[in-house]
């Protein structure tokens, strides 16, 4: 009730009832992702907000968003989803949005799913009606991402079992809004070439 008028309109109608209006203390009305992460947000500088019933829950919640669109990614997409799911922050929601990928990327998404059930009520799959295009594709997981905060993992890359807890503790410890990686490394899975620095050492 918090948007124009519609707070006072409806108390006019409830008095106009008969009806007795009492206030309490203000609560909060979280309607979309943006609602919620605007909460946490607030919450980092307010112990009352951390306390209350709504920030016992959100911290329960997921604290980092991944959005992977999926498109021609069959050779990469189980290393990158396997990577993923078995990372060692718990609470994470993935939205994987399907770009009307024409491969067998998604069912073999699928079949993955299946080895970590944990995961299951954290993921979110987005079927686009047609190929709109990586940006858009990320633009729309972003409108129904609810972490605390949000990353973008490409498809066909796979990423560190430590990463996103790491980038998520020094985001909390340091009370950042955004944590960026120093430094790019290319990898086969087993030997790792440093191609280059991102920030300067003492960053």
């Amino acid at each position: 009730y918090g948007h124009g008028t519609v707070f006072e309109e409806t108390v006019k109608v409830l008095e106009k009832a008969g009806l007795t209006v009492g206030y309490v203390e203000i609560l909060e009305d979280m309607d979309t992702p943006e609602d919620l992460r605007g909460y946490r947000a607030r919450m980092r500088d307010c112990e009352r907000l951390k306390q209350s019933e709504t920030g016992k829950y959100l911290a329960k919640i997921a604290k980092i968003s991944i959005i992977i669109p999926v498109y021609n990614v069959e050779p990469y997409i189980e290393r990158c989803a396997r990577s993923l799911f078995e990372q060692t922050l718990e609470e994470i929601e993935y939205i994987f949005v399907n770009d009307c990928t024409p491969d067998a990327s998604m069912r073999i998404l699928q079949n993955v799913l299946g080895d970590y059930p944990q995961r299951k009520n954290q993921i979110i799959i987005i079927n686009q009606p047609y190929n709109m295009g990586a940006a858009k594709a990320r633009e729309i997981g972003i409108k129904v991402a609810s972490g605390e905060y949000i990353i973008h993992c490409d498809s066909d890359d796979w990423v560190d079992k430590e990463m996103y807890r790491t980038m998520y503790e020094k985001a909390v410890k340091s009370r950042l809004d955004c944590v960026l990686c120093r430094s790019i490394y290319y990898t086969d899975g087993s030997s790792h070439k440093m191609i280059k620095y991102t920030f300067k050492e003492d960053k």
